[in-house]
């Protein structure tokens, strides 16, 4: 008796009641099984990680700061200034768990954070180690 193929597997599951949260179960404990057998548990363990943990306050900030750079990035003449105003504006009509950058209303601090990302953005680029946002010059 042949193994099935990854895509009938797949496909019985639908059959089998996708739509339940126990063949949702089923399906995600197949599809760990399947990575196991090819790439090892730790792996397995890693992929699914990533959808099933919160993210860390580390993460969050990582998060916040490059969508600073990245609305920076989209801007036509990137301004630091400019766009430390506009978030400062931002921030104080929201709740602090919910402001962008380094969550303060201060037009100073958020340009000296911005400012900080830019160099680490660069650096990182620098030594091929940036996985964030990167500004792509476009010419007509």
């Amino acid at each position: 008796m042949t193994a099935p193929r990854p895509n009938d597997i797949f496909r019985n599951l639908w059959s089998e009641g996708m739509d339940s949260i126990g063949g949702c179960k089923k399906a995600a404990l197949d599809l760990f099984i399947e990575i196991e057998k090819h790439h090892g548990e730790k792996t397995a363990r890693a992929i699914f990680a990533m959808w099933g943990t919160p993210p860390t306050k580390a993460r969050i900030a990582t998060i916040k700061n490059w969508g600073l750079l990245s609305r920076l990035d989209i801007m036509s003449e990137p301004n630091v200034q400019q766009l430390a105003r506009e978030v400062a504006e931002e921030n104080k009509k929201l709740p602090r768990s919910q402001r962008r950058g380094a969550g303060s209303t201060s037009v100073i601090a958020l340009e000296k954070h911005i400012r900080r990302q830019i160099d680490e953005r660069k650096e990182k680029l620098a030594n091929r180690t940036w996985c964030g946002p990167v500004r792509v010059k476009v010419r007509f």
